[in-house]
């Protein structure tokens, strides 16, 4: 509103007051107010003889205006569509013997118009560009199933969107799982061979390891180690059964027997005073006994390389034989072998007993109350197994107690490990005694319950 409107406003209003009495009864009054731009309107008409006077249009943009007189009838001004802000006290303007006040109440909205179209409305998921263009997905607010991930074209393809999509945790920025175990954790056009993400090689290099590299070998459009493949060991297309996997002579059985077929070893520490040097120890038995030259490392399951340090998933793979010293309530691998079936024996810890039963049938092999567990006694297992979805072979070791916990890696060393060309069992459950008092495992403090493979 300009001065000058908002002087000829003031001046009305004055001489409006002046004139009130005569006004509002003269049968002269105007019959009709002038038009307000927004807001509220009000007349104040004759209270006698007279047209009745007309309320405040509705203004443009600022929704319907109402105007009421004491003898006059309701305006209603349909606005069009948009939001016009509107604020302050108000405008006034004189209006014969009547005064109408626009008054603003910050921001309106308009009422009329018409409706607003969805420029989405023909997609069937509701999605599309500003110019209406149906599309798959917004990289921004990615809903790509999973195994995929929303490209710059608006599209979903194969890859990892996150960590999340990729059993090791770790998605690249190329959308690459790092450890992949199958296609689905590569972004195309890559695929997985040997757990890494690469491209593939052609038919032509079948048999060969042209487009593959040293140490790999093209097999169905994947570089792969025939070493230690569960689908092309030693050779493009010859697989080994689920009761074996890949080691250096071929497919061989899923048995302590087989453990020297492994060129390398991890051991996963958890921290844990009682687990950490007995890990080390089992690992360095397989160094000192095996004839095959073993690389022996160790690393934290807390950093995502041999397993996802979230969840615990192995994904070493088939080339490298993880050690696991402990059970499942600080091992993150142990946990998780044991709450997916895929250990041979598991640990069960109930209100009143220590319990160890066979994973696949869910028979007791062995218990103890919790009150006879101690420093000096405790039940133990051995295991070795493997994880089929990314072919990880694990050894694991473990008691309920640190006591338990050594006692099952004194039983590999000293009865296992020497025996190894021989060991044709997968798992052995024990029970553990002192008898010396010095809170070590002996030969003589050991009993074997049950043995399976």
């Amino acid at each position: 509103m300009s001065r000058s409107d908002f002087v000829r406003g003031f001046s009305g209003l004055l001489l409006a007051s002046l004139w009130v009495g005569t006004a509002c009864s003269s049968s002269d009054a105007p019959t009709t107010a002038p038009e307000a731009d927004a807001g509220a309107g009000t007349a104040h008409g004759g209270a006698s003889a007279g047209a009745p006077a007309n309320g405040g249009k509705g203004g443009k943009g600022a929704g319907s205006g109402a105007g009421a007189g004491s003898g006059g009838r309701a305006g209603a001004g349909a606005g069009t569509a948009g939001a016009a802000p509107s604020a302050g006290a108000g405008t006034m303007t004189m209006a014969g013997a009547g005064m109408v006040t626009t008054a603003g109440a910050g921001p309106e909205a308009g009422s009329g118009g018409e409706p607003a179209v969805d420029p989405c409305a023909a997609c069937d998921n509701g999605l599309c560009l500003p110019n209406g263009q149906c599309v798959e997905c917004f990289p921004s607010n990615d809903q790509c199933p999973t195994g995929t991930y929303c490209s710059s074209a608006n599209t979903c393809i194969a890859g990892c969107k996150n960590g999340d999509s990729c059993a090791s945790g770790v998605c690249d920025a190329n959308h690459d799982c790092q450890s992949c175990i199958s296609d689905q954790e590569c972004g195309a056009p890559h695929v997985c061979g040997a757990g890494q993400c690469a491209s593939s090689c052609s038919a032509e290099q079948e048999g060969g390891n042209s487009g593959c590299g040293t140490g790999l070998t093209c097999c169905s459009l994947h570089c792969v180690a025939t070493l230690n493949d569960q689908q092309h060991c030693g050779a493009c297309g010859t697989a080994c059964a689920n009761t074996q996997f890949c080691g250096q002579s071929g497919c061989v059985a899923n048995q302590f027997s087989s453990l020297c077929q492994i060129g390398k070893i991890v051991v996963i520490l958890d921290g844990q005073d009682g687990d950490d040097p007995t890990g080390r120890a089992i690992g360095q038995s397989l160094v000192d006994r095996c004839a095959s030259s073993q690389a022996l490392r160790e690393v934290s399951q807390t950093v995502a390389d041999a397993l996802n340090p979230t969840s615990g998933r192995p994904v070493s793979g088939s080339d490298e034989l993880m050690v696991i010293a402990g059970g499942n309530f600080y091992q993150h691998a142990a946990n998780y072998l044991v709450a997916n079936t895929i250990a041979p024996v598991s640990n069960v810890a109930t209100q009143d007993s220590f319990e160890i039963h066979n994973s696949s049938t869910g028979a007791l092999i062995a218990s103890e109350p919790v009150s006879s567990v101690s420093d000096a006694h405790d039940l133990f297992a051995v295991q070795f197994m493997r994880e089929a979805s990314s072919g990880s072979l694990i050894l694991n070791a473990y008691g309920f107690t640190i006591g338990g916990t050594a006692a099952a890696a004194f039983y590999f060393q000293q009865s296992i490990a020497p025996n190894l060309a021989t060991a044709t069992k997968a798992w052995y459950v024990g029970e553990w005694t002192d008898k010396d008092a010095d809170l070590e495992p002996d030969a003589d403090e050991l009993t074997i319950i049950a043995s399976g493979g």
